[in-house]
């Protein structure tokens, strides 16, 4: 039985639940911290960011660093050209430590009115770019951003559905917040947030979303825990029942999701179940960067139904550049592009943001799933690159901008 606890800041019962370990996992961290603003004091690398003084890129300088939880803050700045996005996406970000340049993507984490920008960076225990962040970063540093993308973007909100359904893993909840108060403000429709972590004290944006919760009527928060949590008093698993119990599995509902690989899988086996339409499902896969060009599990079929032939390279050309390479049996098309030095834009390399989408000219590549891709893109013959395995040469061709 699943106890209801009321908070005396929300209007509305909120869940937190036990996660069962197949849902969710060891995914998330279990550090402890009060949800407050405080600026870390540490001395970054020597010779970190020497090279951002190229003053032909677009630099941002940092203005504030807030603390969300032990390993998540805020990076609060204003950048020297004007950038333009919208709720929900991310943008391109380029730090440059020890002398090298690392590249990474970030959500925004909402829309300010001062005229700065904010991203929001949880620190994982392999990502080397998000604990220098975390653990140096502060006031008056510098470093460059870049082109803007993503597919969680309130453009998702022109369809026709009944109810916004947010699946938020982790970090995921960062673009998620930001569509939902764009949602709340711009519609009347029923937005529900399910936000799972491990424990409660690693909720990113606490209190700004139970500050949302009493604000919109039309707003439903669900916390999804994988440990019982003291502090909130109640506890149960997150299951079919929960999600029928909010009514989240309606066939005319719009879901988005978006967190690490392992929920995002474990979020499509719950829709899956409940035979939702692909095209009511949108999904951003957060993952550490990295380009190995390694092989991807053998496949018999591909998604299309066509039996696989990876016993062999194939080779691959890029129509609108003439570069071409081969692809060993099984390999990624980005990470064998990157293997020869030919680089495809790119972001999650997860299958999860769309930034590789190419065109297919003539061809047959398999995707690793799930991943973004729509039943209509699909049908108009757009492959990823970073989960794309070709079963024969294959042509391709840019969409916009997309060889850098």
């Amino acid at each position: 039985m699943i106890e209801v606890w009321k908070s005396s800041m929300a209007k509305g019962a909120v869940i937190m639940a036990n996660m069962v370990t197949s849902f969710i996992g060891a995914l998330f961290s279990t550090n402890k911290v009060n949800h407050k603003r405080v600026r870390r004091q540490h001395q970054a690398p020597s010779n970190a960011y020497d090279s951002c003084h190229d003053h032909t890129k677009n630099m941002a300088t940092v203005t504030e660093v807030i603390r969300e939880t032990e390993n998540a803050v805020t990076l609060v700045f204003n950048t020297r050209l004007p950038i333009d996005y919208r709720p929900g996406q991310f943008i391109h970000c380029h730090f440059y430590a020890d002398g090298e340049l690392e590249s990474r993507s970030y959500s925004f984490s909402g829309i300010r009115s001062d005229g700065q920008h904010q991203i929001t960076i949880k620190e994982t225990s392999d990502g080397y770019v998000s604990k220098l962040i975390n653990q140096t970063f502060r006031e008056g540093m510098l470093f460059q951003v870049s082109n803007v993308g993503g597919n969680i973007s309130p453009t998702l909100l022109t369809s026709t559905y009944e109810k916004l359904v947010l699946f938020a893993g982790g970090s995921g909840i960062t673009p998620l917040k930001a569509l939902a108060e764009y949602a709340l403000e711009e519609t009347s429709k029923p937005v529900v947030i399910v936000y799972s972590n491990r424990t409660h004290d690693d909720i990113i944006f606490f209190d700004q979303l139970e500050a949302l919760n009493e604000k919109y009527a039309n707003l439903t928060l669900v916390h999804v825990l994988d440990k019982a949590s003291s502090k909130i008093g109640s506890q149960g698993p997150m299951n079919r029942a929960v999600a029928e119990q909010y009514e989240l599995l309606g066939s005319n509902n719009l879901f988005v999701t978006c967190g690490p690989g392992g929920y995002i899988n474990a979020v499509s086996n719950l829709l899956d179940g409940a035979d939702i339409s692909a095209s009511s499902r949108h999904i951003e896969v957060f993952t550490s960067v990295n380009i190995p060009s390694v092989p991807l599990p053998p496949m018999a079929k591909t998604s299309n139904g066509y039996t696989a032939s990876d016993d062999k390279a194939k080779r691959v050309e890029i129509r609108d550049t003439g570069e071409s390479f081969v692809v060993k049996p099984n390999h990624t098309i980005l990470g064998s592009a990157a293997g020869v030095g030919i680089n495809l834009k790119h972001s999650c390399q997860a299958g999860g943001c769309g930034e590789c989408k190419m065109k297919l000219i003539s061809g047959q590549v398999r995707h690793q799933e799930p991943n973004c891709l729509t039943e209509s893109e699909r049908a108009d013959g757009f492959v990823l690159t970073c989960v794309g395995v070709p079963t024969m040469d294959v042509v391709l061709e840019s969409t916009t901008s997309s060889v850098h």
